[in-house]
């Protein structure tokens, strides 16, 4: 049991009696942000994304915060090839993924920038350096 009686100004430090294990579940996760201002029909983007992602069955979509949602997997591998295979659009927006442990604040997921590989054709090979690439 927890027991919690902070004012509105102070953090609440929760202890679980059951350690590891009251916090253990069988899903895995990821989480997300769409980079769009546009409203999301969850149930739409479910169905949507579930088929982009070339799933068997629908993800399980929960919108967390305001511009974060978390989708749970019932399989890691899953969950891991949707994690890798991106970058993934939903309604012409970009959508934003990382690795989710289902207890981390959701505010310290790394949402806020895509890594990608890029091929620069023709590149003079004194350019192929750190500097240089930072101002292409």
């Amino acid at each position: 049991m927890a027991a919690v009686s902070p004012s509105l100004s102070e953090e609440a430090v929760v202890s679980l009696v059951g350690g590891e294990e009251a916090v253990h579940d069988s899903f895995f996760y990821l989480c997300g942000r769409l980079l769009s201002k546009k409203a999301v029909v969850l149930p739409s983007f479910s169905a949507t994304i579930s088929n982009i992602w070339g799933l068997k069955e629908r993800v399980l979509i929960r919108q967390e915060e305001e511009d974060i949602f978390v989708f749970q997997f019932k399989e890691m591998e899953v969950k891991n090839r949707v994690l890798s295979r991106g970058p993934w659009f939903y309604n012409n927006s970009m959508l934003l993924l990382a690795d989710y442990d289902g207890i981390s604040a959701l505010n310290t997921a790394p949402l806020h920038l895509l890594e990608v590989w890029v091929a620069v054709k023709g590149l003079r090979i004194a350019m192929r350096n750190e500097k240089a690439l930072t101002l292409i």
